[in-house]
């Protein structure tokens, strides 16, 4: 082979690859919770879609930066399930001794993805390079979300009846375990910059834990009903998505609320905030919409079509 057809077929694969990633940066994957499907689709071209049924009461997802895949948590089907970049394959399950998953996060450092099942009071440790289970941690009631730290690579876990946050090391041993009174956790976001984790509750606030998640540095009232909750990786800030009032508040580190957002339908899923064009996704169940919104609190796009759209994901 000469050394132009090399240069030709490198090029070649160069642009292939390029053309791939350009594509990923543009997809989202929507749980509708309606219809009980998953929804794959692109921000370029959001009427071809590519969608996965069968879910029964679905309540998170998470893409698997390796290969682009999708984990779901199908919650009343107690299962964790693998779908193929395309959307349209079932690639994997996982369903022994799996009790209504409500969330799960995947380390990408330790090739871990990292179950909460609620019904049966215990977090699993999936390994993704041996495609099987290497661990479970026991002693939760109801164990609802699970985050990856990205300050530390710690795991925390929110107990939503016991009203404890629980941090685990990477090998699933027990770092701390706080129990606070007069709310009952629910969705976590980290802070990159300093450890510390902000925390939707039950009881119409939020709270900030310290970085060692056994004490509440600060605490902001007034929502109707918080739900989702993301932080910024560059400054610190945090978005929070208030379904009960129709409402997106941005919230600066300390606790401060800087931006609210409103006419939304019972907002619910947020997708992570992208670096690249700072902006992120919101599922609004009411209206049938998924929609974008930059850093600043400006909606940037809106993609119907949906039935009630209640978890959203996207490539960055």
């Amino acid at each position: 082979m000469n050394k132009v057809k090399v240069i030709l077929m490198f090029c070649s694969i160069f642009l292939t690859c390029l053309a791939r990633f350009s594509l990923a940066d543009n997809t989202l994957w929507v749980i509708d919770r309606a219809s009980n499907e998953l929804i794959r689709l692109s921000e370029d071209n959001p009427s071809e879609r590519a969608t996965t049924a069968g879910f029964n009461a679905a309540k998170s997802l998470i893409i698997n930066k390796n290969d682009a895949s999708v984990w779901i948590a199908d919650t009343f089907n107690n299962r964790v399930m693998q779908i193929s970049s395309d959307g349209k394959t079932k690639l994997y399950i996982i369903d022994d001794e799996i009790g209504k998953p409500f969330h799960i996060a995947i380390s990408s450092t330790h090739r871990v993805l990292w179950i909460a099942n609620s019904s049966t009071g215990e977090v699993t440790k999936f390994s993704l390079n041996e495609m099987k289970e290497i661990g479970r941690i026991g002693g939760f009631s109801n164990p609802h979300d699970i985050v990856i730290s990205p300050y530390d690579d710690s795991v925390w876990v929110s107990d939503s009846d016991t009203g404890e946050i629980v941090r685990l090391f990477y090998d699933g041993s027990i770092l701390s375990r706080a129990k606070f009174k007069g709310f009952k956790p629910d969705h976590l976001t980290i802070n990159p910059n300093d450890g510390t984790c902000w925390v939707t509750t039950h009881s119409k606030l939020i709270a900030r834990i310290s970085s060692d998640g056994k004490k509440v540095l600060s605490k902001l009232s007034g929502f109707g009903l918080p739900f989702m909750i993301i932080t910024d990786r560059e400054d610190g800030s945090s978005w929070v998505s208030d379904p009960e009032k129709g409402e997106l508040i941005k919230v600066s580190p300390e606790g401060k609320i800087i931006k609210i957002v409103d006419s939304f339908n019972h907002c619910f899923g947020l997708s992570e905030i992208n670096l690249k064009d700072k902006a992120f996704w919101t599922a609004d169940a009411g209206s049938g919409e998924i929609i974008r919104v930059s850093s600043e609190g400006k909606i940037l796009a809106r993609i119907g079509g949906f039935r009630e759209p209640f978890m959203i994901a996207a490539e960055k």
